[in-house]
Parts: structure tokens; sequence; C-alpha cells
């Protein structure tokens, strides 16, 4: 069959057409239905264009531009085409991206990305590969782009897809960025930059990146300093007088810590937010700057004002997980309690690693449990909904008793029972009571069941999309008791239904295969969960742990850092770290990390112990003593952060022993 067969039409060197004629046969040749066809249809494609190359001879194509005669401009044109000739299809590539990189306009229009990855070296089944693997080296130094493009180099190339595949070839923090940059909204709106940018653009990309991450970390005389760079840039953008106003707050908060709204700090403020106000009438569809309106706001404590600004900007970006933060904190300062924990639930179900978060929903739930028992106080009705509901502000903020004491006292309508089950198992769960964990979970389990039979309403099919849940917190409870059989066989069930929680699921499988000592299959876990899930804490974690098991300490390294990157207020990939550099005789790269972890938790026990152990290993059992004694005499095992409670002890026996002091050794 020919080639033009193939493509459904006459022979033709005119590329449009071929063009035309591959799409609409691409349209109905699907590659998994008809893997075959596909292949047959892309040779064919890549043929008809190779035909059409070659048809076209060098003067060919300088008669088409400049007709039968040359001047010295066409000369020189010609001249250029030589010097192309002599490139390699490589050079020509990084040519035409530096091409679109090197023009802003370019650059940020997805239109230009999309017609150079619809060229032959991006579609062809032999070059595309190759191509892609260029265009990625290319973007390592060349990485300001729009989210919008960063989405559709995502999509073009399924990175998010192919992730474990590209790690064995580019950085894991290089693939994890790109693919954050394509979910995650630009920290500037690239379409507002007042004129055509030259050089200097991606220079003040970088400093205004760092400014904002001084700001963050309120370094004033940092954020002066880089002021003054971007200003010598001459390059405007409107944020940048934002940045301006948020340095100028840091200072006054530096120069009077006194919270009160003096009549200087209104007129201030309201300066400010006249200014901003008039970015966000040039820019009606910027969000961040009626988000910052809504900051000023709330400095003023114009609250019903702020949460017009904070809605405002919630439209135009929907998903602006910072902006449902800053609502929720204005729904807290009105006392709308219930409607700022909804927001704040909403966003631990996107980074349950957010401790700013968490630390305002236990003040939110405070306020709810201060409602609720001033409705008791008051004799006013309370139902089994307003129960159930301070049961949880109890069990999220750790205290356990109270909400068994209140679950006790009743048991609720059928329409509550599958939540009842549910947060009284979580409760016995988090009190180490796995037994009666799993009697509730079973009974929450029978109740989805029952339902399954005959769904109805909404209501109903919503509780049955929660049966993978329910079993993943049986599997959860056998593998705390050592059970792992029974907990793997919970766990599969968990993983074959689709959930909203299902990459807890996954999670706990990584954890059930380690814990059973199958390191290989607990790797392969990790892999599925980076797939599934991405940049996750638990799945690095456990890939440390399993490759420290089977002693491939490189690897093992790697994963505890990356770790360490996405939370690093864990201990554990930092103890695995410092296990490794003792191992491997690496004792400044284990002070190092030792130091590195000292900043987040000054107070570890675990840091305690690695010090100890470390001075014990340079022979300096003395000092090494000495702080385990110090140490040991204010544990308290309940706040400890240590993984097992004897640890310090077990080491203040070896390094008796090893000094002679068997008796004292053998007493600890």
């Amino acid at each position: 069959m020919s080639i033009w067969h193939i493509l459904g039409i006459e022979p033709t060197t005119d590329k449009d057409e071929l063009k035309k004629a591959y799409r609409k046969k691409l349209s109905i040749t699907n590659p998994e239905d008809n893997q075959e066809g596909f292949i047959a249809l892309r040779r064919a494609y890549e043929e008809a264009l190779a035909q059409a190359e070659r048809s076209i001879s060098f003067f060919d194509r300088v008669d088409s531009k400049h007709g039968d005669s040359n001047t010295k401009e066409d000369e020189a044109d010609i001249e250029i085409e030589n010097k192309d000739d002599t490139k390699t299809v490589d050079e020509l590539l990084l040519d035409r991206l530096s091409n679109i990189y090197n023009s802003f306009s370019a650059r940020i229009n997805v239109d230009s990305w999309v017609e150079l990855f619809q060229e032959q070296e991006f579609f062809s089944i032999d070059k595309s590969e190759h191509s892609f693997n260029i265009l990625l080296r290319f973007l390592m130094d060349k990485f300001f782009l729009p989210k919008d493009v960063w989405k559709v180099i995502c999509d073009t190339f399924n990175v998010e897809q192919r992730r474990n595949e590209l790690y064995e070839i580019f950085p894991y923090r290089f693939i994890e960025y790109i693919i954050t940059k394509s979910k995650c909204d630009d920290i500037l709106d690239y379409e507002m930059f007042e004129d055509e940018q030259g050089e200097n653009i991606d220079v003040y990309f970088n400093k205004f990146k760092r400014l904002d991450d001084s700001i963050k970390r309120y370094d004033l005389e940092g954020q002066e300093e880089l002021i003054n760079e971007i200003e010598e840039l001459q390059v405007k953008h409107p944020y940048f007088e934002i940045m301006l106003i948020k340095h100028r707050i840091q200072q006054m908060n530096m120069e009077d810590e006194d919270s009160e709204l003096t009549e200087e700090k209104i007129n201030t403020y309201n300066s400010m937010l006249e200014t901003v106000k008039k970015i966000v009438e040039l820019y009606p569809n910027d969000s961040f700057s009626a988000m910052v309106c809504g900051d000023i706001c709330m400095l003023l404590k114009n609250f019903e004002e702020a949460g017009n600004f904070y809605e405002k900007a919630l439209q135009i970006t929907p998903d602006g997980y910072v902006i449902k933060a800053k609502l929720a904190g204005q729904k807290y300062e009105l006392s709308e309690y219930k409607e700022a924990k909804e927001l704040f639930m909403d966003l631990l179900k996107i980074n349950g690693y957010d401790n700013q978060v968490r630390s305002a929903l236990i003040n939110v739930n405070e306020k709810l449990i201060e409602e609720y028992n001033a409705k008791k106080e008051n004799n006013q009705e309370i139902t089994s909904k307003d129960k159930l509901d301070v049961s949880w502000c109890y069990y999220q903020n750790f205290r356990y008793d109270e909400a068994i004491k209140l679950l006790n006292t009743f048991f609720p309508e059928k329409e509550y029972a599958c939540e009842y089950n549910n947060i009284k198992g979580r409760v016995f769960l988090a009190l180490k009571e796995y037994d009666r964990a799993i009697e509730r979970f079973l009974k929450w389990k029978s109740i989805i069941e029952d339902l399954a039979r005959s769904p109805r309403r909404k209501e109903e099919k919503d509780k049955i999309k929660r049966y993978g849940y329910v079993n993943f917190l049986i599997a959860d409870c056998y593998m705390r008791l050592e059970d792992y059989d029974k907990a793997r066989e919970y766990m599969e069930v968990a993983l074959s239904r689709e959930y909203e929680e299902k990459y807890i699921a996954y999670e706990g499988k990584c954890q059930l295969e380690y814990k059973s000592g199958n390191y290989n299959e607990c790797l392969k876990a990790c892999n599925t969960l980076i797939n599934a899930k991405g940049y996750n804490y638990v799945a690095y974690f456990y890939r440390a742990k399993a490759y420290y098991k089977l002693n491939v300490f490189e690897e093992c390294e790697k994963a505890a850092i990356e770790a360490i990157n996405i939370y690093p207020l864990f201990v554990e990939p930092y103890s695995l770290l410092i296990e490794i550099y003792i191992k491997t005789n690496k004792k400044d790269k284990a002070q190092n990390v030792i130091q590195q972890y000292n900043q987040y938790n000054k107070d570890s026990d675990t840091l305690v112990y690695y010090r100890a152990k470390l001075l014990n290993q340079m022979g300096e059992n003395k000092e090494a003593l000495s702080i385990l004694n110090k140490a040991i005499s204010k544990l308290d095992i309940h706040k400890s952060d240590l993984k097992e409670e004897t640890m310090l002890h077990n080491l203040k026996a070896d390094i008796l022993y090893e000094c002679g002091e068997k008796d004292r050794a053998l007493t600890m």
C-alpha cells in the first residue's frame, strides 16, 4: 500500500496539505485500538515530508524567496543559508528554541510552542524522543516560562506520567519543577510587563523571586539590596510596586511593634490601598493585586471589604491556595468559624504538610468547642450532628479522651451512623486501641455494604464511595498489630477502589511492604505512589528506608534528601543520612546534617543521641556521657522524637561497657 493511499491524498510536495491529511487520518486512527495502523500512518507522513524536502533544492528555495536575480541583500541571505546548511539538526533545533525564548512575546505565547511541537523533529517516531531531550536540556538553563507553556510541555510529552523514566536522565528536582510549574500559579503575570522585554528579563525574574522569598522570610536587609538591584534593571512590572508596599509594611512592623492602629498607620495603609486599587482597575483579571488589596484591608480591620477582595481574587483564580487561606483567616476574624474550618480542611486535602494551616485549624476548632459549650450551658438544643462536629474538633486537636467521652454519650440517627463509627474508630486508632478501632471500622464497612445493595439518594452514593477508605483504615490497624497478611487483604481492596483519599492507601502500601520486610516490593510501591501523587514525602522516605535495608547507600542518600526537601520538619530522614555517614566514615557530613536539623528543633532527643554516638566514635566518651546524662534527666517520652524510648539509655550502657564500667552498664 503506497504512502499516498495511507494518507488518502494524491502525491504532493505541499507540506500544509500533507499536515492536513495527516491530522484528518489521525483523528480516526486510535493508537490504542490500532497500533499498527497508527505506526503506518506516522511512517507514511514522515516519508511524504522527506520527499517534499528532497524535491526542494537549495536553489529552488533561493528562487522562491528572491526571484531570478540576486541583490546584495539576497547574496547575504544566501550566505546565511549556506552557514545554516553546515549546522547539525540538533544545532538548528537549539537555534529555534533560542529564537522563541529570546523573543519575550514569542516565549509567553503558547501558540509559538504548540507550532514548534507540531514540526517533524517532535512528530517523528525516530526523532521525537531525541528532540524532547534537547528541549529539556535547553530548559534546564532557560526556565522562566508561564504556567500555560509548562502545561503544554507536560501534556504534549506526558511528563507527569513518565516522571520515573525521566528521573533516570534528568535531576528529580528539575522534573518535579516542570510538573509543579504546570499546575501552580506564576509568581509574576507575564502579560503585565509594560514593554517588550530584552536581555534583562531573566535577571529580573531571578531577582524578583529572591525578593519574594526575602519578604516571606522577613529579611528586610536582603529586601533593600534586591529592591535597589531590580530598580537598576529598568524593567517595569506593576507587581514590583506591590512588593515595595509589602516591604514598607514589614518596615513599619519592625519600627513599631505596637499592634494598635494609629491614625498615622491608617493613613499610610489607605494610601497603599489606593495604589494597589489602581492596579486592580488596570488589570481587572489579576487575582494577585486583588488579594493584596484584601491584605491591606485586613490590616485596617476592614474585614468585610477584605472578604470582598478575596472573593474577587478567588473568582479569577478558583484554585488559589493562598487566597483560600487568607479568606479562611478573614472568616475567622468575623467569627464565622464553620466557614473558616471548611476552607482550612480543603487546603489540608491539597497539602497535608502545611503546618500554618494545621495551626490555624486548631485555633478554629477551639472556638467551635467554645461555641458548643456555650450552647450547652444556655440549654440550647444540641443535635447529634452538633456532637459529631465537636467530636471531630476534639480529635483534630489531639483531645482524644474528651472525644471518646462525648461520643459515648449518644448514638446518632441512622444517617450519621457512618460518620459516628468513622470518628470513633479514628480516635481509638490514635489512642493505639487497635482492636476497638477495627470493631468500629468493620461496623462502618458493613453499613456501606448494606447501602451498596440498593443505593438511592446521592448521600448514600457518597457514603458508598468511602468503601476504599474504610478498608485502608482496617488495613492500617492490622499493620500496627503486625498482622501483615490481614493488613494486605484489606489494603488490596483499598487500592482497587477510587476515592478522594486513595493516595493514603498508596502510602500505606509503601509502609506495609517495608514493615513486612519486602524491600524491593516497597520500592515498587514508592514508584507507584510517585506516579500517582508526585513529589510525595512518604514515597521518598520509604524509598530511603528500603534502600538503607538493602545497603544501597547512594540511592538511600538521594531519597532521604528528597524527603527532607519536601518536608524538612520530620527527623527520620535526617537520622537515615546520619546513619549512612557514620557507616561510611563521613563524620563531617553527619555533623552537617545534625546542624541542619537543629535549626528546626533545638530540643531534639534524636539529635542528642547522634551527637553522643559521633563523640563515642571519635573517642570522646566523657563528653558523650555528659550530654546523654543531661538528656536522660529531662527526658519526657510523651514529647520526645526518639524512635524508641530506650535509645539514649542503650547508647549510654554501650559506652559505659566500652569504658570498662560493666556493672553500671548492666543497670541501664
